[in-house]
């Protein structure tokens, strides 16, 4: 019991140095951060009040200092509620650890005595129960979404984009602009798995050349490719633009429909007199394509990424 007791008091010591150190460390780096963010915003103030062209640039170091004033407002006091808020938390969570390093070595029964104690105790007991609970179950669901970050590090635009430039007469579709992420599926509806799910595309297709150009980027983990693709377009008319992405045995036909803002594709044989292309083909499977929000392909992933524990905790909660 004497070494608990010592160990215990090493331990306060411990606590409140690192409280201290804590509050001096965090404290000042966010006093000096505030500083800084007014000294940038201030600057800036600077710079588009001179655009301005004033007839008096003093009065544009009246607004910087105005601008440095109000960021620095009540910068003191900021910096050491960042400071100090924690670590009441920290000690009670110190407790509770401590405590359970205690019923470790000790035993549930000689360390706690829960049918000895009086309700007041064992609520306290039971509070200490579901807070390190909890605590772990939050611990966990943050290592769980760094791991799903590292995965799909990058979320996609929510909207999909099909826009028209008319001639100066607005009575002739000209250019097309097209944007969004591409979703695959098979002939029978089921989706088809792509080597980058997490890409974007943006289409522009101009009537005068009937060419269509899509630059793509595709994220791998932390690693993130572009590339630029160039397609023959097939029709075109103010309501419809048709253009193709042509390989040597099969192609890709993409439509995209002006007036519901649809973009969809077809994969489709060609080139049936190479011999090649018919060997080649005997393994073709249509693909159906479309452009469609960027965010729901995210999320998919993302979703298929969580660990295990993951999608058990959030089932738990009903959030999966």
């Amino acid at each position: 019991m004497q070494e608990l007791i010592n160990s215990k008091s090493k331990i306060v010591k411990l606590g409140i140095f690192l409280s201290i150190f804590w509050a001096m460390i965090v404290g000042f780096n966010d006093y000096e951060d505030t500083t800084d963010s007014a000294n940038r915003n201030a600057d800036w103030a600077y710079r588009v009040c001179l655009k301005s062209a004033p007839k008096d640039i003093s009065t544009c170091d009246v607004e910087k200092v105005k601008s440095y004033e109000i960021w620095i407002e009540n910068r003191t006091e900021n910096a050491v509620l960042t400071a100090v808020m924690p670590i009441p938390f920290f000690w009670i969570y110190g407790f509770i650890v401590f405590y359970i390093y205690r019923i470790v070595r000790t035993g549930f029964a000689t360390e706690v005595g829960y049918k000895n104690l009086k309700k007041k105790g064992r609520m306290v007991v039971w509070a200490c129960g579901l807070t390190t609970s909890l605590t772990v179950l939050m611990f966990m669901l943050w290592v769980g979404n760094l791991w799903t970050d590292k995965k799909v590090p990058v979320a996609l635009s929510p909207f999909v984009d099909v826009m028209v430039n008319n001639y100066a007469d607005n009575s002739k579709v000209s250019e097309v602009y097209l944007s969004g992420s591409w979703e695959v599926r098979n002939a029978i509806g089921d989706l088809v798995e792509l080597a980058y799910p997490i890409q974007t595309s943006k289409i522009n297709c101009y009537k005068e050349r009937l060419e269509c150009s899509e630059s793509r980027a595709e994220v791998s983990e932390n690693s993130l490719m572009s590339d630029l693709y160039t397609y023959r377009v097939l029709k075109w008319t103010d309501s419809e633009v048709v253009f193709t992405d042509d390989g040597l045995c099969n192609r890709v036909v993409y439509s995209a429909n002006l007036v519901t803002k649809k973009v969809n594709g077809i994969s489709e044989k060609t080139n049936f007199k190479i011999s090649s292309c018919n060997d080649e083909n005997k393994d073709f499977k249509e693909q159906r394509y479309e452009l469609v929000n960027g965010f729901k392909i995210y999320w998919r992933e993302r979703l298929k990424a969580r660990p295990w524990f993951v999608r058990t905790i959030q089932r738990l909660v009903g959030n999966d």
